[in-house]
C-alpha cells in the first residue's frame, strides 16, 4: 500500500512541476527544489511505515492492555494505566511540538549546506578560475557551524524529552507497586498479579518508548513534506481553458496583436506591440538587448501570456488552444543549448524518437558535427555529461540545433542560435537554413547583421515598440530609418 502511494505522489509531483510557469523554474533554485522533493518522498515513506507498521499495531496494543486490566485487575491499574501513559503521550507530544521550530532551523541549514555543496561543485571551473577555494571553505564551514549549534540544542532537549519519559512511567511502576502491596497485605491480591500487572505495563512500555522515536521521525519527515505541499500547492497560470480546442495548421503565420508584458508588473518589456510574421518566410529580428526580443518567442510558445493583447497562430488565439496541439508544430533553438545527461544520440532524437539513426547522421554531417561524433570512443553513443561539459560552447550549439533541424517542425524559433558558431560552421548553418525555409516559417533573433542577406525580411525592434520591416536592402537604403541608424552605430 505505502509503495503504491508513495509511486503515485511521486508521479503527481514531476507531473504538476512540468505544469508550473517558468517563475517558479527560474525563480526558484532548482536543485534545492530538487533535494526538497526527494527529501519530502523519503518523508511520505516513512510516515507510511510508521503509521502501517507502528502506530496501528501500537494503538491495538493499548486498547486491549487497558481492557484487560480493567476486567481482570480492578479499575485502580485501569486508571494507573491510562494515567501513566495519557501522561506519557501528553507530555512527549508536547516537548516534541515545542522542538519542532529548532528542527526547522536544522532543516533549513541542512538545505544551505546540501545547496552550497551542489553549487560549488557544480561552478568547479568558476571556484578554479577566481581562486575561491578558500571562501568556498569558509562558507560552507560557517552553514556547518550553524547547522551543529542547532544539532545540539535539539540534542539537548531530546535528553531533556527522554528523561521526563522515564519519570512519568518510573511514577506509574511505584503508584502499582505502592497499591498492590497494600492489597497483598490485605490478602485481596497475591504476588503473582502484581508481577502480571507490571508485565502488562512493560509490555506496552517498549512500544510506547519506540513512540517517541517515532513521533520525532514523524514530525521531522512532516517538515520536509511541508515544503512539497507548498510547491503542490501552486497553481501554473498558463493552463488549457475548460473548452480549449486544437490547433488547424494553416501555413504557420503569426500575430502580436497590441501585445504588452512585464515580468515584474513593473518594467513593461514589451509595449502594444503589433507585428505580423508572414507564413512561410525566413525572418530576422534585431534591435538592442533588453528590448523583449526572446520575450516575443516565449509569447509564441505560450511560457506567457501578455498583461495586455492577444497572440495569434493562423488565425486562432492562443489562448483558446490545447498548448500540445500547437506546440508539436513549434520548435525553439535556445541561444543558451540546454543537453541532457544522456547520449548525444538520445540528445539529437529528444522529441523526435519518430526519425531514424541515418536522418540523424545526414543532418550532423551537414553542421560538420559527424566526424567529430564519430572521432570519440562510442561515437553517437558518448555520454555529453552535465550539460554537456565535455564539449565546447560551439559544438553544444550544433548538437542543440542537430535537434531542432531532426524535430522538422513547421514554425522554427531560433534565438541567436550561432553565437557559438566560428564564420565557417555560420555561414553552413545559413545554407542548411535556406534549404529548408520553403515550408516553414523561420522566425531568427540575431546581432551578426550580416547575416540579414539571407532573409526575406528584417524586421527592426527599437525600446519603444515602434518597428520596421523590409529587406535588409531597403531598411539599408531607407532614409533617416531606425535600422539604418542602428546598422550604421554598430
Amino acid at each position: 500500500i505505502s509503495q503504491n502511494a508513495l509511486r503515485e505522489i511521486s508521479m503527481q509531483t514531476y507531473q504538476h512541476l512540468l505544469q508550473l510557469d517558468p517563475t517558479f523554474h527560474f525563480g526558484e533554485s532548482q536543485r534545492q527544489t530538487m533535494f526538497d522533493i526527494i527529501k519530502a518522498q523519503k518523508g511520505i515513506e516513512s510516515n507510511l511505515k510508521s503509521v502501517t507498521q507502528f502506530f496501528i499495531p501500537f494503538i491495538s496494543d493499548i486498547g486491549l492492555s487497558a481492557f484487560f486490566l480493567l476486567y481482570h485487575c480492578g479499575p485502580f491499574f485501569f486508571i494507573s494505566f491510562l494515567a501513566t501513559y495519557s501522561g506519557y503521550i501528553w507530555y512527549t507530544f508536547d516537548l516534541s511540538n515545542y522542538r519542532i521550530q529548532a528542527m526547522k532551523l536544522q532543516k533549513q541549514y541542512d538545505r544551505q549546506a546540501d545547496f552550497t555543496l551542489s553549487e560549488t561543485l557544480s561552478n568547479y571551473y568558476n571556484v578554479k578560475y577566481y581562486n575561491a577555494e578558500q571562501f568556498e571553505i569558509q562558507r560552507y564551514a560557517d552553514i556547518q557551524k550553524k547547522y551543529q549549534e542547532q544539532a545540539i540544542l535539539n540534542q539537548q532537549t531530546l535528553s531533556k524529552l527522554n528523561s521526563g519519559q522515564r519519570i512519568i512511567f518510573s511514577a506509574g511502576l511505584t503508584a502499582n507497586m505502592i497499591y498492590g502491596a497494600f492489597k497483598v497485605q490485605q490478602g485481596l491480591m497475591r504476588a503473582g498479579d502484581i508481577v502480571l500487572v507490571q508485565s502488562v505495563m512493560m509490555q506496552v512500555y517498549q512500544p510506547l518508548f519506540i513512540l517517541g522515536v517515532q513521533w520525532r521521525e514523524w514530525t521531522n519527515s512532516s517538515l520536509d513534506i511541508q515544503r512539497l505541499f507548498k510547491i503542490m500547492d501552486m497553481k501554473p497560470k498558463i493552463q488549457d481553458k475548460e473548452n480549449a480546442i486544437n490547433y488547424q495548421y494553416k501555413g504557420g503565420e503569426i500575430v502580436l496583436k497590441n501585445a504588452s508584458f512585464s515580468y515584474n508588473d513593473k518594467k513593461e518589456i514589451l509595449k502594444n506591440l503589433s507585428i505580423v510574421f508572414d507564413q512561410k518566410k525566413l525572418i530576422s529580428i534585431v534591435g538592442k538587448s533588453g528590448i523583449g526580443k526572446t520575450t516575443m518567442f516565449n509569447l509564441i510558445v505560450r511560457l506567457y501570456d501578455p498583461i495586455q493583447g492577444d497572440v495569434f497562430i493562423d488565425g486562432q488565439n492562443l489562448k483558446d488552444l490545447k498548448q500540445s496541439s500547437y506546440r508539436k508544430y513549434v520548435c525553439v533553438i535556445s541561444q543558451h543549448p540546454y543537453l541532457f545527461y544522456d547520449t548525444i544520440l538520445s540528445n539529437i532524437l529528444y522529441g523526435s524518437n519518430n526519425k531514424s539513426q541515418e536522418q540523424v547522421i545526414e543532418i550532423c554531417k551537414s553542421l560538420n558535427l559527424h566526424d567529430l561524433i564519430m572521432g570519440l570512443p562510442q561515437g553517437y553513443n558518448t555520454y555529453v555529461g552535465e550539460q554537456g561539459y565535455k564539449f565546447s560552447g560551439g559544438e553544444r550549439q550544433r548538437i542543440s540545433i542537430a535537434r531542432a533541424l531532426v524535430n522538422d517542425s513547421s514554425i522554427l524559433l531560433m534565438d541567436e542560435p550561432t553565437s557559438s558558431l566560428d564564420s565557417k560552421n555560420e555561414e553552413d548553418f545559413m545554407k542548411i537554413i535556406q534549404k529548408i525555409k520553403k515550408d516553414k516559417t523561420i522566425i531568427m533573433i540575431t546581432h551578426r547583421l550580416h547575416l540579414n542577406d539571407y532573409f526575406d525580411e528584417v524586421l527592426y525592434i527599437d525600446a519603444e515598440g515602434f518597428y520596421e520591416k523590409g529587406s535588409n536592402y531597403e531598411l539599408i537604403n531607407k532614409q533617416d530609418g531606425m535600422y539604418k541608424m542602428f546598422w550604421e552605430n554598430i
